[in-house]
């Protein structure tokens, strides 16, 4: 890492542990910490760790002092729409489950620098019906497209909406254990917040979210944030979670590797610590991952596209009959996974090929934009797999 590299890491780690730092600010890239800060989503952690640098020029601060506040009031309006909608579902009684992103802000010293893409909720699959019904009410807009018959999305006031069946449909990582089934019993592993809002109780709640970064890995990579989350349910957990348990439960469920590289990241950045009798960190090649994750952005796009990282996943020896099976999926998968396909028949296969295409090239910036994108993928290929296997995931 170079100077400014280590210094946004120090400055997320003085927002998160509450302590002084010692960076020379005169030696930061100010434009390459903006766009870390820019592609990992926390401009505010680091705007609360640059307030603990003495004499900073306030030309600078005042840059991130912007970005802070901007999260703030999405991170308002976002919680005003959750609101909004939780009210609906405790008056018509109906369970739910609050995923991620509101149960994990919490834990941060301002909930507001914790920044969200969606709103993800579980409800049970019974209750699908009423809930599309309610956000009708709300005057969400619902997206045919993204939606399919374990996940209805929706976008309210500009902020998107995701209710869900199940937490980890599909994602079986390599497929060596079936994810789905293991976190279906959410509700049975969670704790009532009121009367029928529920979150994951804190055990679950970090295997699952180990779960869901190792997830991201395995497709195109995860983000700083995604670290910074598991840094801080550590320390506030420390003292609640069984760790023996845990780690018993991550060796199950084929996660251990996986979790023991996020943990000596998080001690090598954070200065975490996993208070287990005899707990040994893997330092081994954490430069490479580090690097890999600095790089990537939030969600690992920079380094792999979210279309090559599907690719690469199809684990086909060449890389364009991967493309082919990516490009032309199954009828029973094109019916699970399209709203507008899923009460076609077969003949209508082609066109549906057709439509996704399309849709998918707008949605892209252009076929041609896409598909070079696409090319580029298979150089990508053989270094994702290699972080894959570091990472334990392969």
């Amino acid at each position: 890492m170079n100077y400014t590299e280590k210094a946004y890491i120090k400055l997320i780690s003085a927002c998160i542990n509450n302590t002084d730092i010692q960076i020379d600010y005169e030696k930061i890239e100010f434009k390459q910490l903006a766009y870390l800060c820019r592609i990992h989503r926390n401009t505010g952690v680091v705007f609360m760790g640059m307030k603990k640098i003495n004499n900073i020029p306030n030309q600078y601060l005042g840059i991130f002092e912007q970005g802070f506040y901007a999260e703030v009031l999405h991170y308002s309006k976002r919680i005003s729409v959750w609101n909004m909608i939780k009210d609906e579902l405790e008056k018509a009684q109906i369970k739910h489950l609050i995923v991620k992103g509101q149960s994990i802000a919490k834990l941060y010293p301002t909930p507001e620098i914790r920044t969200m893409s969606d709103i993800d909720v579980l409800v049970s699959k019974k209750d699908f019906e009423r809930v599309h019904q309610i956000m009708e009410k709300l005057g969400a807009e619902y997206s045919y497209e993204r939606s399919d018959k374990e996940n209805n999305i929706y976008k309210l006031s500009k902020i998107n909406i995701e209710i869900h069946s199940g937490i980890a449909f599909g994602e079986n990582l390599s497929g060596k254990y079936d994810y789905y089934n293991y976190f279906k019993d959410a509700f049975e592993n969670a704790e009532q917040c009121e009367e029928y809002t529920y979150e994951m109780t804190p055990q679950f709640n970090l295997i699952y979210v180990l779960y869901h970064t190792a997830k991201h890995c395995y497709k195109n990579g995860c983000g700083v944030r995604m670290i910074t989350d598991i840094a801080v349910m550590v320390q506030v957990y420390k003292d609640i979670i069984h760790w023996d348990d845990l780690f018993k439960e991550l060796e199950k469920i084929g996660l251990n590797k996986f979790a023991d590289k996020i943990f000596s990241l998080c001690n090598r950045w954070f200065g975490t610590e996993i208070p287990l009798a005899g707990y040994e960190y893997d330092f081994s090649d954490i430069e490479i991952i580090e690097n890999n994750i600095l790089t990537g952005g939030v969600y690992g796009y920079k380094n792999v596209d979210k279309d090559t990282g599907v690719i690469m996943k199809n684990k086909s020896k060449y890389y364009i009959l991967s493309i082919v099976k990516w490009a032309f999926p199954s009828y029973k998968k094109m019916r699970e996974h399209s709203d507008w396909f899923k009460d076609k028949p077969a003949i209508l296969l082609p066109v549906a090929y057709v439509e996704r295409f399309i849709r998918n090239a707008r949605e892209r910036g252009g076929v041609m934009k896409w598909l070079k994108a696409i090319k580029k993928g298979k150089k990508k290929r053989d270094s994702h797999n290699n972080i894959l296997e570091i990472m334990g995931l392969e």
